[in-house]
């Protein structure tokens, strides 16, 4: 951190396959609970199309991985409303169960606005810009953010058989 504080413009070179597996194995090694910024590999590393280190991510950034997807809605529920204590507000929140064309099964989270505004059916097109990507015990999540764009094709029903 002295590093950075001093001289916080420079660029560190990107986590490459070697170092990212080299960081990882030496944790268990160590008394240290991480080596480099790294605890332990990412659940990213065992889902096929979000692979941390293809091509390289800058150190740090696979918690904040942002993707664009194009899939099909699956299923939703209604929308619900959250209460967070930490902020004391309340958020509303809806859950879309999507399917992209390699059949791999996702959760779609809007907040806010875009769960108000959904209107689509099981079975039509949605297209993300800048959907949040996490996965939490192996199942893929995606979220809405303020700089997500959401779109929806309704008309691509004899496309997707």
């Amino acid at each position: 951190m002295t590093g950075f504080l001093q001289n916080p413009l420079v660029v560190k070179p990107f986590r490459l396959l070697e170092n990212y597996d080299k960081c990882v194995g030496e944790v268990p090694k160590t008394e240290k609970t991480y080596v480099k910024g790294m605890k332990n590999r990412s659940e990213f590393d065992d889902s096929e199309p979000f692979k941390v280190m293809n091509p390289g991510l800058p150190p740090c950034l696979d918690h904040d991985i942002y993707e664009d997807v194009i899939a099909i809605i699956k299923s939703f529920e209604d929308q619900k409303e959250t209460y967070s204590s930490i902020k004391n507000v309340t958020h509303t929140k809806r859950d879309i169960e999507l399917i992209d064309q390699s059949e791999i099964m996702m959760t779609l989270t809007l907040w806010g606005d875009p769960s108000s505004q959904f209107k689509s059916n099981v079975g039509d097109i949605i297209a993300l810009k800048r959907a949040k990507v996490t996965i939490y015990q192996g199942i893929v999540k995606l979220s809405s953010t303020n700089s997500s764009i959401i779109m929806y094709d309704d008309q691509g029903k004899d496309r997707k058989k």
